[in-house]
């Protein structure tokens, strides 16, 4: 969560000084003025103040499931790119196995 306005800088200047991949971010205002920008700035969500409790949760619920899809994005590409270069070696393989965490959010017990 980001606020829009802070002292010294404010939440899109925060936001312009990232690199890529931008975190998921929610923006925080008590200015409705401010949407437009925020979405501008790839923001997930904009939340105006005061902040209602099941707003909050709504806005929460959807940024950690845009981080676990993230998550399944890289893991997706990573075993491309692992197939891709087994496929190089000029060998085919006869098995393959991979062990998967089904939730990335989860942590194992």
């Amino acid at each position: 969560m980001l606020d829009i306005q802070m002292p010294e800088v404010d939440g899109f200047d925060v936001l312009t000084g990232l690199s890529e991949p931008l975190p998921v971010t929610i923006m925080v205002t008590a200015f409705n003025e401010h949407a437009l920008q925020a979405f501008e700035h790839h923001a997930l969500d904009y939340i105006l103040k005061p902040v209602e409790v099941a707003r909050l949760t709504v806005a929460l619920e959807r940024a950690v499931e845009r981080v676990r899809q993230r998550r399944l994005a890289q893991v997706d590409a990573g075993m491309h790119s692992f197939l891709d270069a087994l496929r190089g070696r000029g060998r085919e393989q006869s098995r393959l196995v991979l062990r998967r965490q089904l939730d990335p959010l989860r942590r194992s017990r």
